[in-house]
């Protein structure tokens, strides 16, 4: 009978033990449903920023690409009004070799007149 009593003690104490056991079981249970719900919504929270920093930065390349493309024009026109204003320049150099030409002969002609009238 003894030995009866020994056995149902471990019993009881097994059983408070795994009463126990089952109980921490069921707080681990809980408290991982929670993490892995916060895991979730932090998951879903970073997808979200994602997808929005996605959009931008879609956004920001066209908007790169429209201000590359004008740059490139307005590069292009600036080539142009530069070729222009070179010609202009070498016009305006050519015409004023040839206005120099023009003095010199008028100044030439002018000592020759003077000089041909105080000759007379």
């Amino acid at each position: 009978q003894s030995e009866l009593m020994s056995v149902n003690e471990r019993l009881q104490t097994s059983k408070i033990s795994n009463t126990k056991l089952q109980k921490e079981m069921e707080e681990l249970a809980f408290s991982a449903q929670d993490k892995e719900s916060r895991i979730n919504d932090t998951i879903e929270a970073l997808k979200s920023e994602l997808v929005k920093a996605k959009t931008n930065l879609d956004k920001s390349d066209a908007k790169l690409s429209r201000v590359r493309k004008e740059s490139s024009g307005r590069n292009g026109q600036l080539k142009s009004a530069l070729l222009s204003l070179d010609e202009m320049m070498k016009y305006i150099e050519n015409m004023r070799e040839e206005n120099d030409e023009v003095v010199a002969s008028l100044e030439g002609d002018l000592e020759r007149a003077i000089k041909m009238k105080h000759d007379a």
